[in-house]
């Protein structure tokens, strides 16, 4: 939800993730300080979960607020936002795991073993989380009616735990009833300090290791799972699924092994180990089945991954102040959460991409896991020596064999643009991968743009379009907005209008191939009427005072993909309109490929926010064009003769076989606010509550639609061609 308000961008998202992560990691320290010293851990654990509800209901109405009143532009703006907003509540939630540790420890007495199945049923009650509220709440309650959910849930087990469950009840531990001979020796077994400071970090690198690994595999996943919020949802519970296991695999070792630190190495290797085989599993052939590509990639590191922590607090049952050490090493693992994923996201996946990112974390992973065994015992130097050597020889196989390596669908591409003797560019950038090929010729059947997987446009008189028509329609246009740059058509076209041109582009690196596309693509980015802008565009109309006579927005495909409704909700709509001068047009470009029902809440969310709506068919029959605007939008054909000349209609027929004349551009004018009202009906509204295109699940399982087509105009008003003086 805040992300609504700060944007979606890689620098938003890394600050919110920051003030998460550090109320974590404060919380930890904090209370497992404290855990040592008080005398009901029930009662503190119960005022914590009402603590977390209540600060969870205030979020939610200072969000909602925030977003009326005050919306932060600068990153030390939305930190500060973030810190008011969250961190009491993420501060309390890192209090809840040191206070649970220390009650089990004081009364059962066996550290690790209760570490490992409280830390099971948090990662598994993670995933039923994830999977209730994704597939299930979200779709119908909304994201407030979930939050409110989540923590009424938390205040009622809070006052449950404070009331009925007593502290005095749980039975004791004592050093006499111990389980086994077995047991009592493994305990007896403790480490110098040194060792435990060394384990403690290493517990922090693993933190951002993991953390970063779990990005990384949504990047190199989502080409094959889908941009679907389900697809992202997905590959989250497979992984929180893993760190269950490996909490139970935790339990398992702790009991029946002493060397800690031996453990802890060889799960260390483990994890770099696996993290390769989730490289190699995105470069499987087409036949591999998707499930068994996300588990062969997630499931064993991730796996992996849910042993440590458990094995790390076994290194401190025999320490004295064991909540405080327990919580130090949760707040280091956390900090490396925060500092991981920056690292990998601003700098490691640019400058040398996503595999090459694993393989550097892999290493480090090796490494570790090769100094913690030597720690253990100087004899298993054997070990230590052959965990870094196995690191050098995989690296060497991926110096020798790189394309093994490489996403399919990227290595597919770059084969066939070779074999076809085209041009092509691939860039891994902090937000997604781009892949773009284009031939020497101006054939524009023979350019393309993938990002993360997912064909987003080729060159179609529509895009060209998306300029050519608001811009004639307008009386005067001065400036115009481009939400989402693409393969820069757009951009291009509205320039040759002589008007100021801002396009904004989520993805750095999607600007970067537009000399692919246009062989006088310098000579457009030099042009000092456009200006090229990275940055969120819902963000961007939030925090811009300026304003246009032109908004054009043309999200990526499909309609269903995560993120996007945000540039499809009503309060985008709303929103957009105070950047609009008096009598500004908005254009939404809506491609065709989804449900009637998801269109029909689509075009809800668009008659709801303008008083006044044209609606076009695209030429090719793939989508449809809306103009909104609070102001009547009229046809000034004389005005539009006036425009069409010269660099204009050169532009628009750049790739037509036969030219279009005005009538062909008014012809595909089909229908205004009436033709959308009959078509709606009774249907929702998409809102930022309830993001209904990208919550789908439940509605498209119980009551599965046709696509939608170009009939959905049908039929077309005879008085309103009479009006607009449009002849068929």
């Amino acid at each position: 939800m805040l992300l609504l308000v700060f944007g979606n961008t890689t620098y938003s998202t890394a600050t919110v993730l920051s003030v998460f992560m550090a109320g974590l990691a404060i919380g930890s320290v904090v209370f497992g300080y404290y855990s040592d010293r008080i005398k009901n851990h029930i009662k503190v654990w119960a005022l914590i979960e009402v603590g977390i509800g209540l600060f969870s209901l205030a979020t939610l109405y200072l969000i909602t607020g925030l977003s009326q009143f005050y919306i932060p532009k600068t990153l030390l703006g939305k930190f500060l936002v973030s810190s008011v907003s969250i961190l009491p509540t993420t501060f309390l939630m890192g209090g809840t795991l040191p206070i649970l540790v220390k009650l089990f420890h004081l009364k059962i007495g066996k550290l690790s073993q209760e570490t490992a199945k409280l830390y099971f049923f948090n990662t598994f009650g993670a995933f039923i989380g994830t999977f209730l509220s994704s597939f299930l709440l979200i779709e119908i309650i909304g994201l407030k009616g979930t939050a409110l959910i989540a923590s009424v849930l938390n205040i009622a087990i809070g006052i449950i735990a404070y009331f009925f469950i007593q502290e005095d009840k749980f039975k004791k531990a004592s050093p006499l009833t111990k389980t086994s001979e077995r047991s009592t020796k493994l305990r007896n077994i403790t480490y110098a300090k040194p060792f435990l400071a060394f384990a403690i970090f290493s517990f922090f690198l693993s933190g951002a290791i993991s953390l970063s690994y779990e990005i990384l595999w949504t990047r190199l996943l989502i080409p094959t799972m889908g941009t679907y919020t389900y697809a992202f949802s997905i590959i989250l519970m497979v992984v929180l699924f893993g760190i269950s296991l490996g909490s139970v695999v935790a339990n398992y070792l702790v009991k029946r092994f002493n060397q800690t630190l031996l453990i802890f190495g060889v799960t260390e290797f483990f994890i770099g180990l696996f993290a390769i085989l989730s490289i190699l599993s995105s470069g499987l052939n087409t036949n591999f089945p998707k499930a068994l590509r996300l588990l062969m990639a997630t499931i064993p590191a991730s796996i992996a991954m849910g042993v440590t922590f458990p094995v790390v607090t076994k290194l401190f049952e025999k320490q004295k102040s064991v909540g405080f050490l327990v919580g130090s090493a949760y707040a280091a693992n956390t900090a490396g959460s925060i500092i991981g994923p920056i690292i990998t996201g601003f700098f490691l996946i640019p400058l040398i991409g996503i595999t090459k990112t694993i393989l550097t974390l892999a290493i480090i992973n090796t490494v570790i896991g090769a100094l913690l065994v030597f720690f253990e015992n100087k004899r298993y130097l054997k070990i230590s020596f052959t965990f870094v050597l196995m690191s050098g020889l995989i690296v060497s196989f991926y110096i020798t064999n790189p394309e093994i390596f490489m996403e399919r669908k990227i290595r597919d591409g770059i084969a066939f643009a070779k074999i076809k003797g085209w041009d092509y560019a691939v860039f891994e950038d902090n937000v997604a991968t781009t892949f773009a090929y284009g031939s020497k010729t101006d054939s524009p059947d023979e350019k393309g743009l993938i990002i993360d997987g997912v064909h987003t446009t080729t060159l179609t008189s529509q895009t060209k379009l998306l300029a050519h028509f608001p811009l004639l329609i307008h009386r005067n246009p001065q400036d115009m907005l481009v939400i989402a740059f693409g393969m820069g058509t757009t951009y291009r076209s509205a320039l040759t209008h002589e008007v100021n041109v801002d396009a904004v582009e989520l993805v750095p690196s999607v600007p970067k191939v537009f000399p692919l596309f246009f062989s006088d693509a310098n000579s457009i980015l030099d042009n000092p009427q456009g200006k090229i802008i990275i940055n969120d565009g819902r963000n961007f109309i939030l925090t811009s005072e300026k304003k246009y006579d032109v908004i054009v927005s043309d999200p990526p495909p499909p309609i269903n993909a995560a993120g996007t409704t945000v540039l499809y909700s009503q309060e985008f709509y709303e929103n957009a309109k105070d950047n609009l001068r008096q009598g500004g047009i908005l254009v939404q470009w809506f491609w065709y490929g989804a449900s009637e029902d998801d269109f029909r809440m689509l075009f809800a969310s668009f008659k709801d926010s303008f008083e006044y709506v044209l609606v076009a068919l695209a030429p090719e029959g793939t989508g449809t064009f809306f103009f909104g605007s609070d102001s009547p939008i009229e046809i000034d054909r004389q005005n539009i003769h006036k425009k069409y000349t010269g660099k204009v209609f050169a532009d628009l027929n750049e790739w037509r076989k036969k030219p279009m004349n005005v009538d062909d551009i008014l012809e595909l004018i089909v229908g205004d606010e009436k033709t959308v009202e009959r078509f709606v009906g009774l249907s929702s509204s998409v809102t930022d509550n309830f993001p209904r295109t990208e919550y789908f699940y439940v509605r498209h399982k119980l009551n599965p639609r046709p696509n939608i087509s170009a009939d959905w105009v049908h039929p077309i008003n005879p008085e309103f061609d009479k009006r607009y003086g449009i002849v068929r």
